[in-house]
């Protein structure tokens, strides 16, 4: 009720941290019945983490990670949620990186975005090949290959992307 109402309210991050809190409660005790809506959970408090207004990227990748955990077959909600994430810190921090005056904290911001980058593309290959008709996972996919250089395969994604969603970006 809590978390219900810090989302009515518009305090996502607040109701991120509450539902985190229930799926622990969930998790240690010995009621199976309840665990049923853990994975749920974990997604909304994932998504609403990674809200860019709220940008706590790494609480975000950690209870996407614990709900894709819970699934015995990967879902596309779970997998594109990750790789939007993914997608979206590695742009925060080559935002960050832009803005950065130190050269060592540019390079290191720099390099984090690749990397994250990095494991985006490969979510986003993993998602393209689970769920070959969804057009949301080739677009950022490709987003994701075009900030690491793969410019070839990010075009050929891309088009995919087109043809799946009736050709408008």
């Amino acid at each position: 009720d809590i978390a219900n109402l810090a989302n009515e309210e518009g305090d996502y991050a607040r109701a991120a941290d509450f539902y985190v809190r229930v799926v622990d409660l969930y998790e240690g005790d010995t009621d199976a019945a309840n665990d049923d809506q853990n994975k749920d959970m974990l997604l909304i408090a994932g998504s609403w983490y990674s809200v860019p207004s709220i940008a706590r990227y790494d609480d975000a990748l950690v209870v996407l990670d614990r709900a894709a955990n819970l699934e015995l077959l990967p879902t596309f909600r779970t997998m594109i949620l990750r790789l939007k994430t993914f997608y979206k810190y590695g742009k925060k921090l080559k935002d960050d990186a832009a803005a950065e005056q130190d050269p060592v904290a540019k390079a290191d911001l720099e390099t984090r975005s690749k990397e994250l980058f990095g494991r985006a593309v490969e979510i986003g290959i993993a998602t393209t090949n689970n769920f070959p008709t969804e057009g949301e996972g080739f677009l950022y996919l490709s987003m994701s290959q075009v900030e690491i250089g793969e410019y070839t395969a990010s075009d050929a994604n891309f088009k995919t992307y087109q043809e799946l969603s009736g050709g408008t970006p």
